[in-house]
């Protein structure tokens, strides 16, 4: 004779008593083919949106963040991201340490690019009440006591 036990259902995954033939919460049955699973699943779980979120729709694009520079600084920034990228796409597929540590270098060296190009660049306020998805949090660090401007 076999002992009674619980069972977990394959939806909801609520515990349920091993004489119940259907989850006590959403009513899914104890024996269920793969198919219907699935197709459970699926209903159940929300499909992702096409439509940009508020998140990214508040981000800046590259455009927006190389606007307020000047040519040269916008041409040392490019080259600076670029290294970057090209960099991290290396060390992806390398398959030495010493490729790696170049890679590691280059990426520092774009890095350094970008500093250089936003160094000392006459930079606008950053808008926080168009940029909602920064939250509080982050106007109260802007605020520190140190920020004497």
């Amino acid at each position: 004779m076999k002992s009674p036990y619980t069972w977990r259902c394959h939806i909801c995954h609520a515990s349920n008593s091993a004489e119940a033939n259907t989850c006590a919460s959403c009513g899914f049955p104890a024996k269920a083919t793969g198919k219907q699973i699935e197709a459970a699943t699926e209903l159940r779980t929300p499909k992702a949106s096409i439509t940009k979120s508020n998140d990214d729709a508040n981000k800046p694009s590259i455009a927006e963040l190389l606007s307020p520079l000047t040519l040269w600084r916008k041409v040392v920034a490019a080259l600076g991201m670029v290294l970057i990228a090209g960099d991290l796409l290396w060390l992806k597929v390398t398959f030495s340490f010493v490729e790696a540590a170049m890679s590691v270098g280059a990426f520092a060296a774009g890095l350094l690019l970008l500093a250089l190009a936003y160094a000392g660049a006459e930079l606008p306020p950053l808008n926080l009440s168009a940029r909602a998805s920064l939250g509080a949090n982050s106007a109260s660090r802007s605020a520190s006591p140190h920020n004497d401007a």
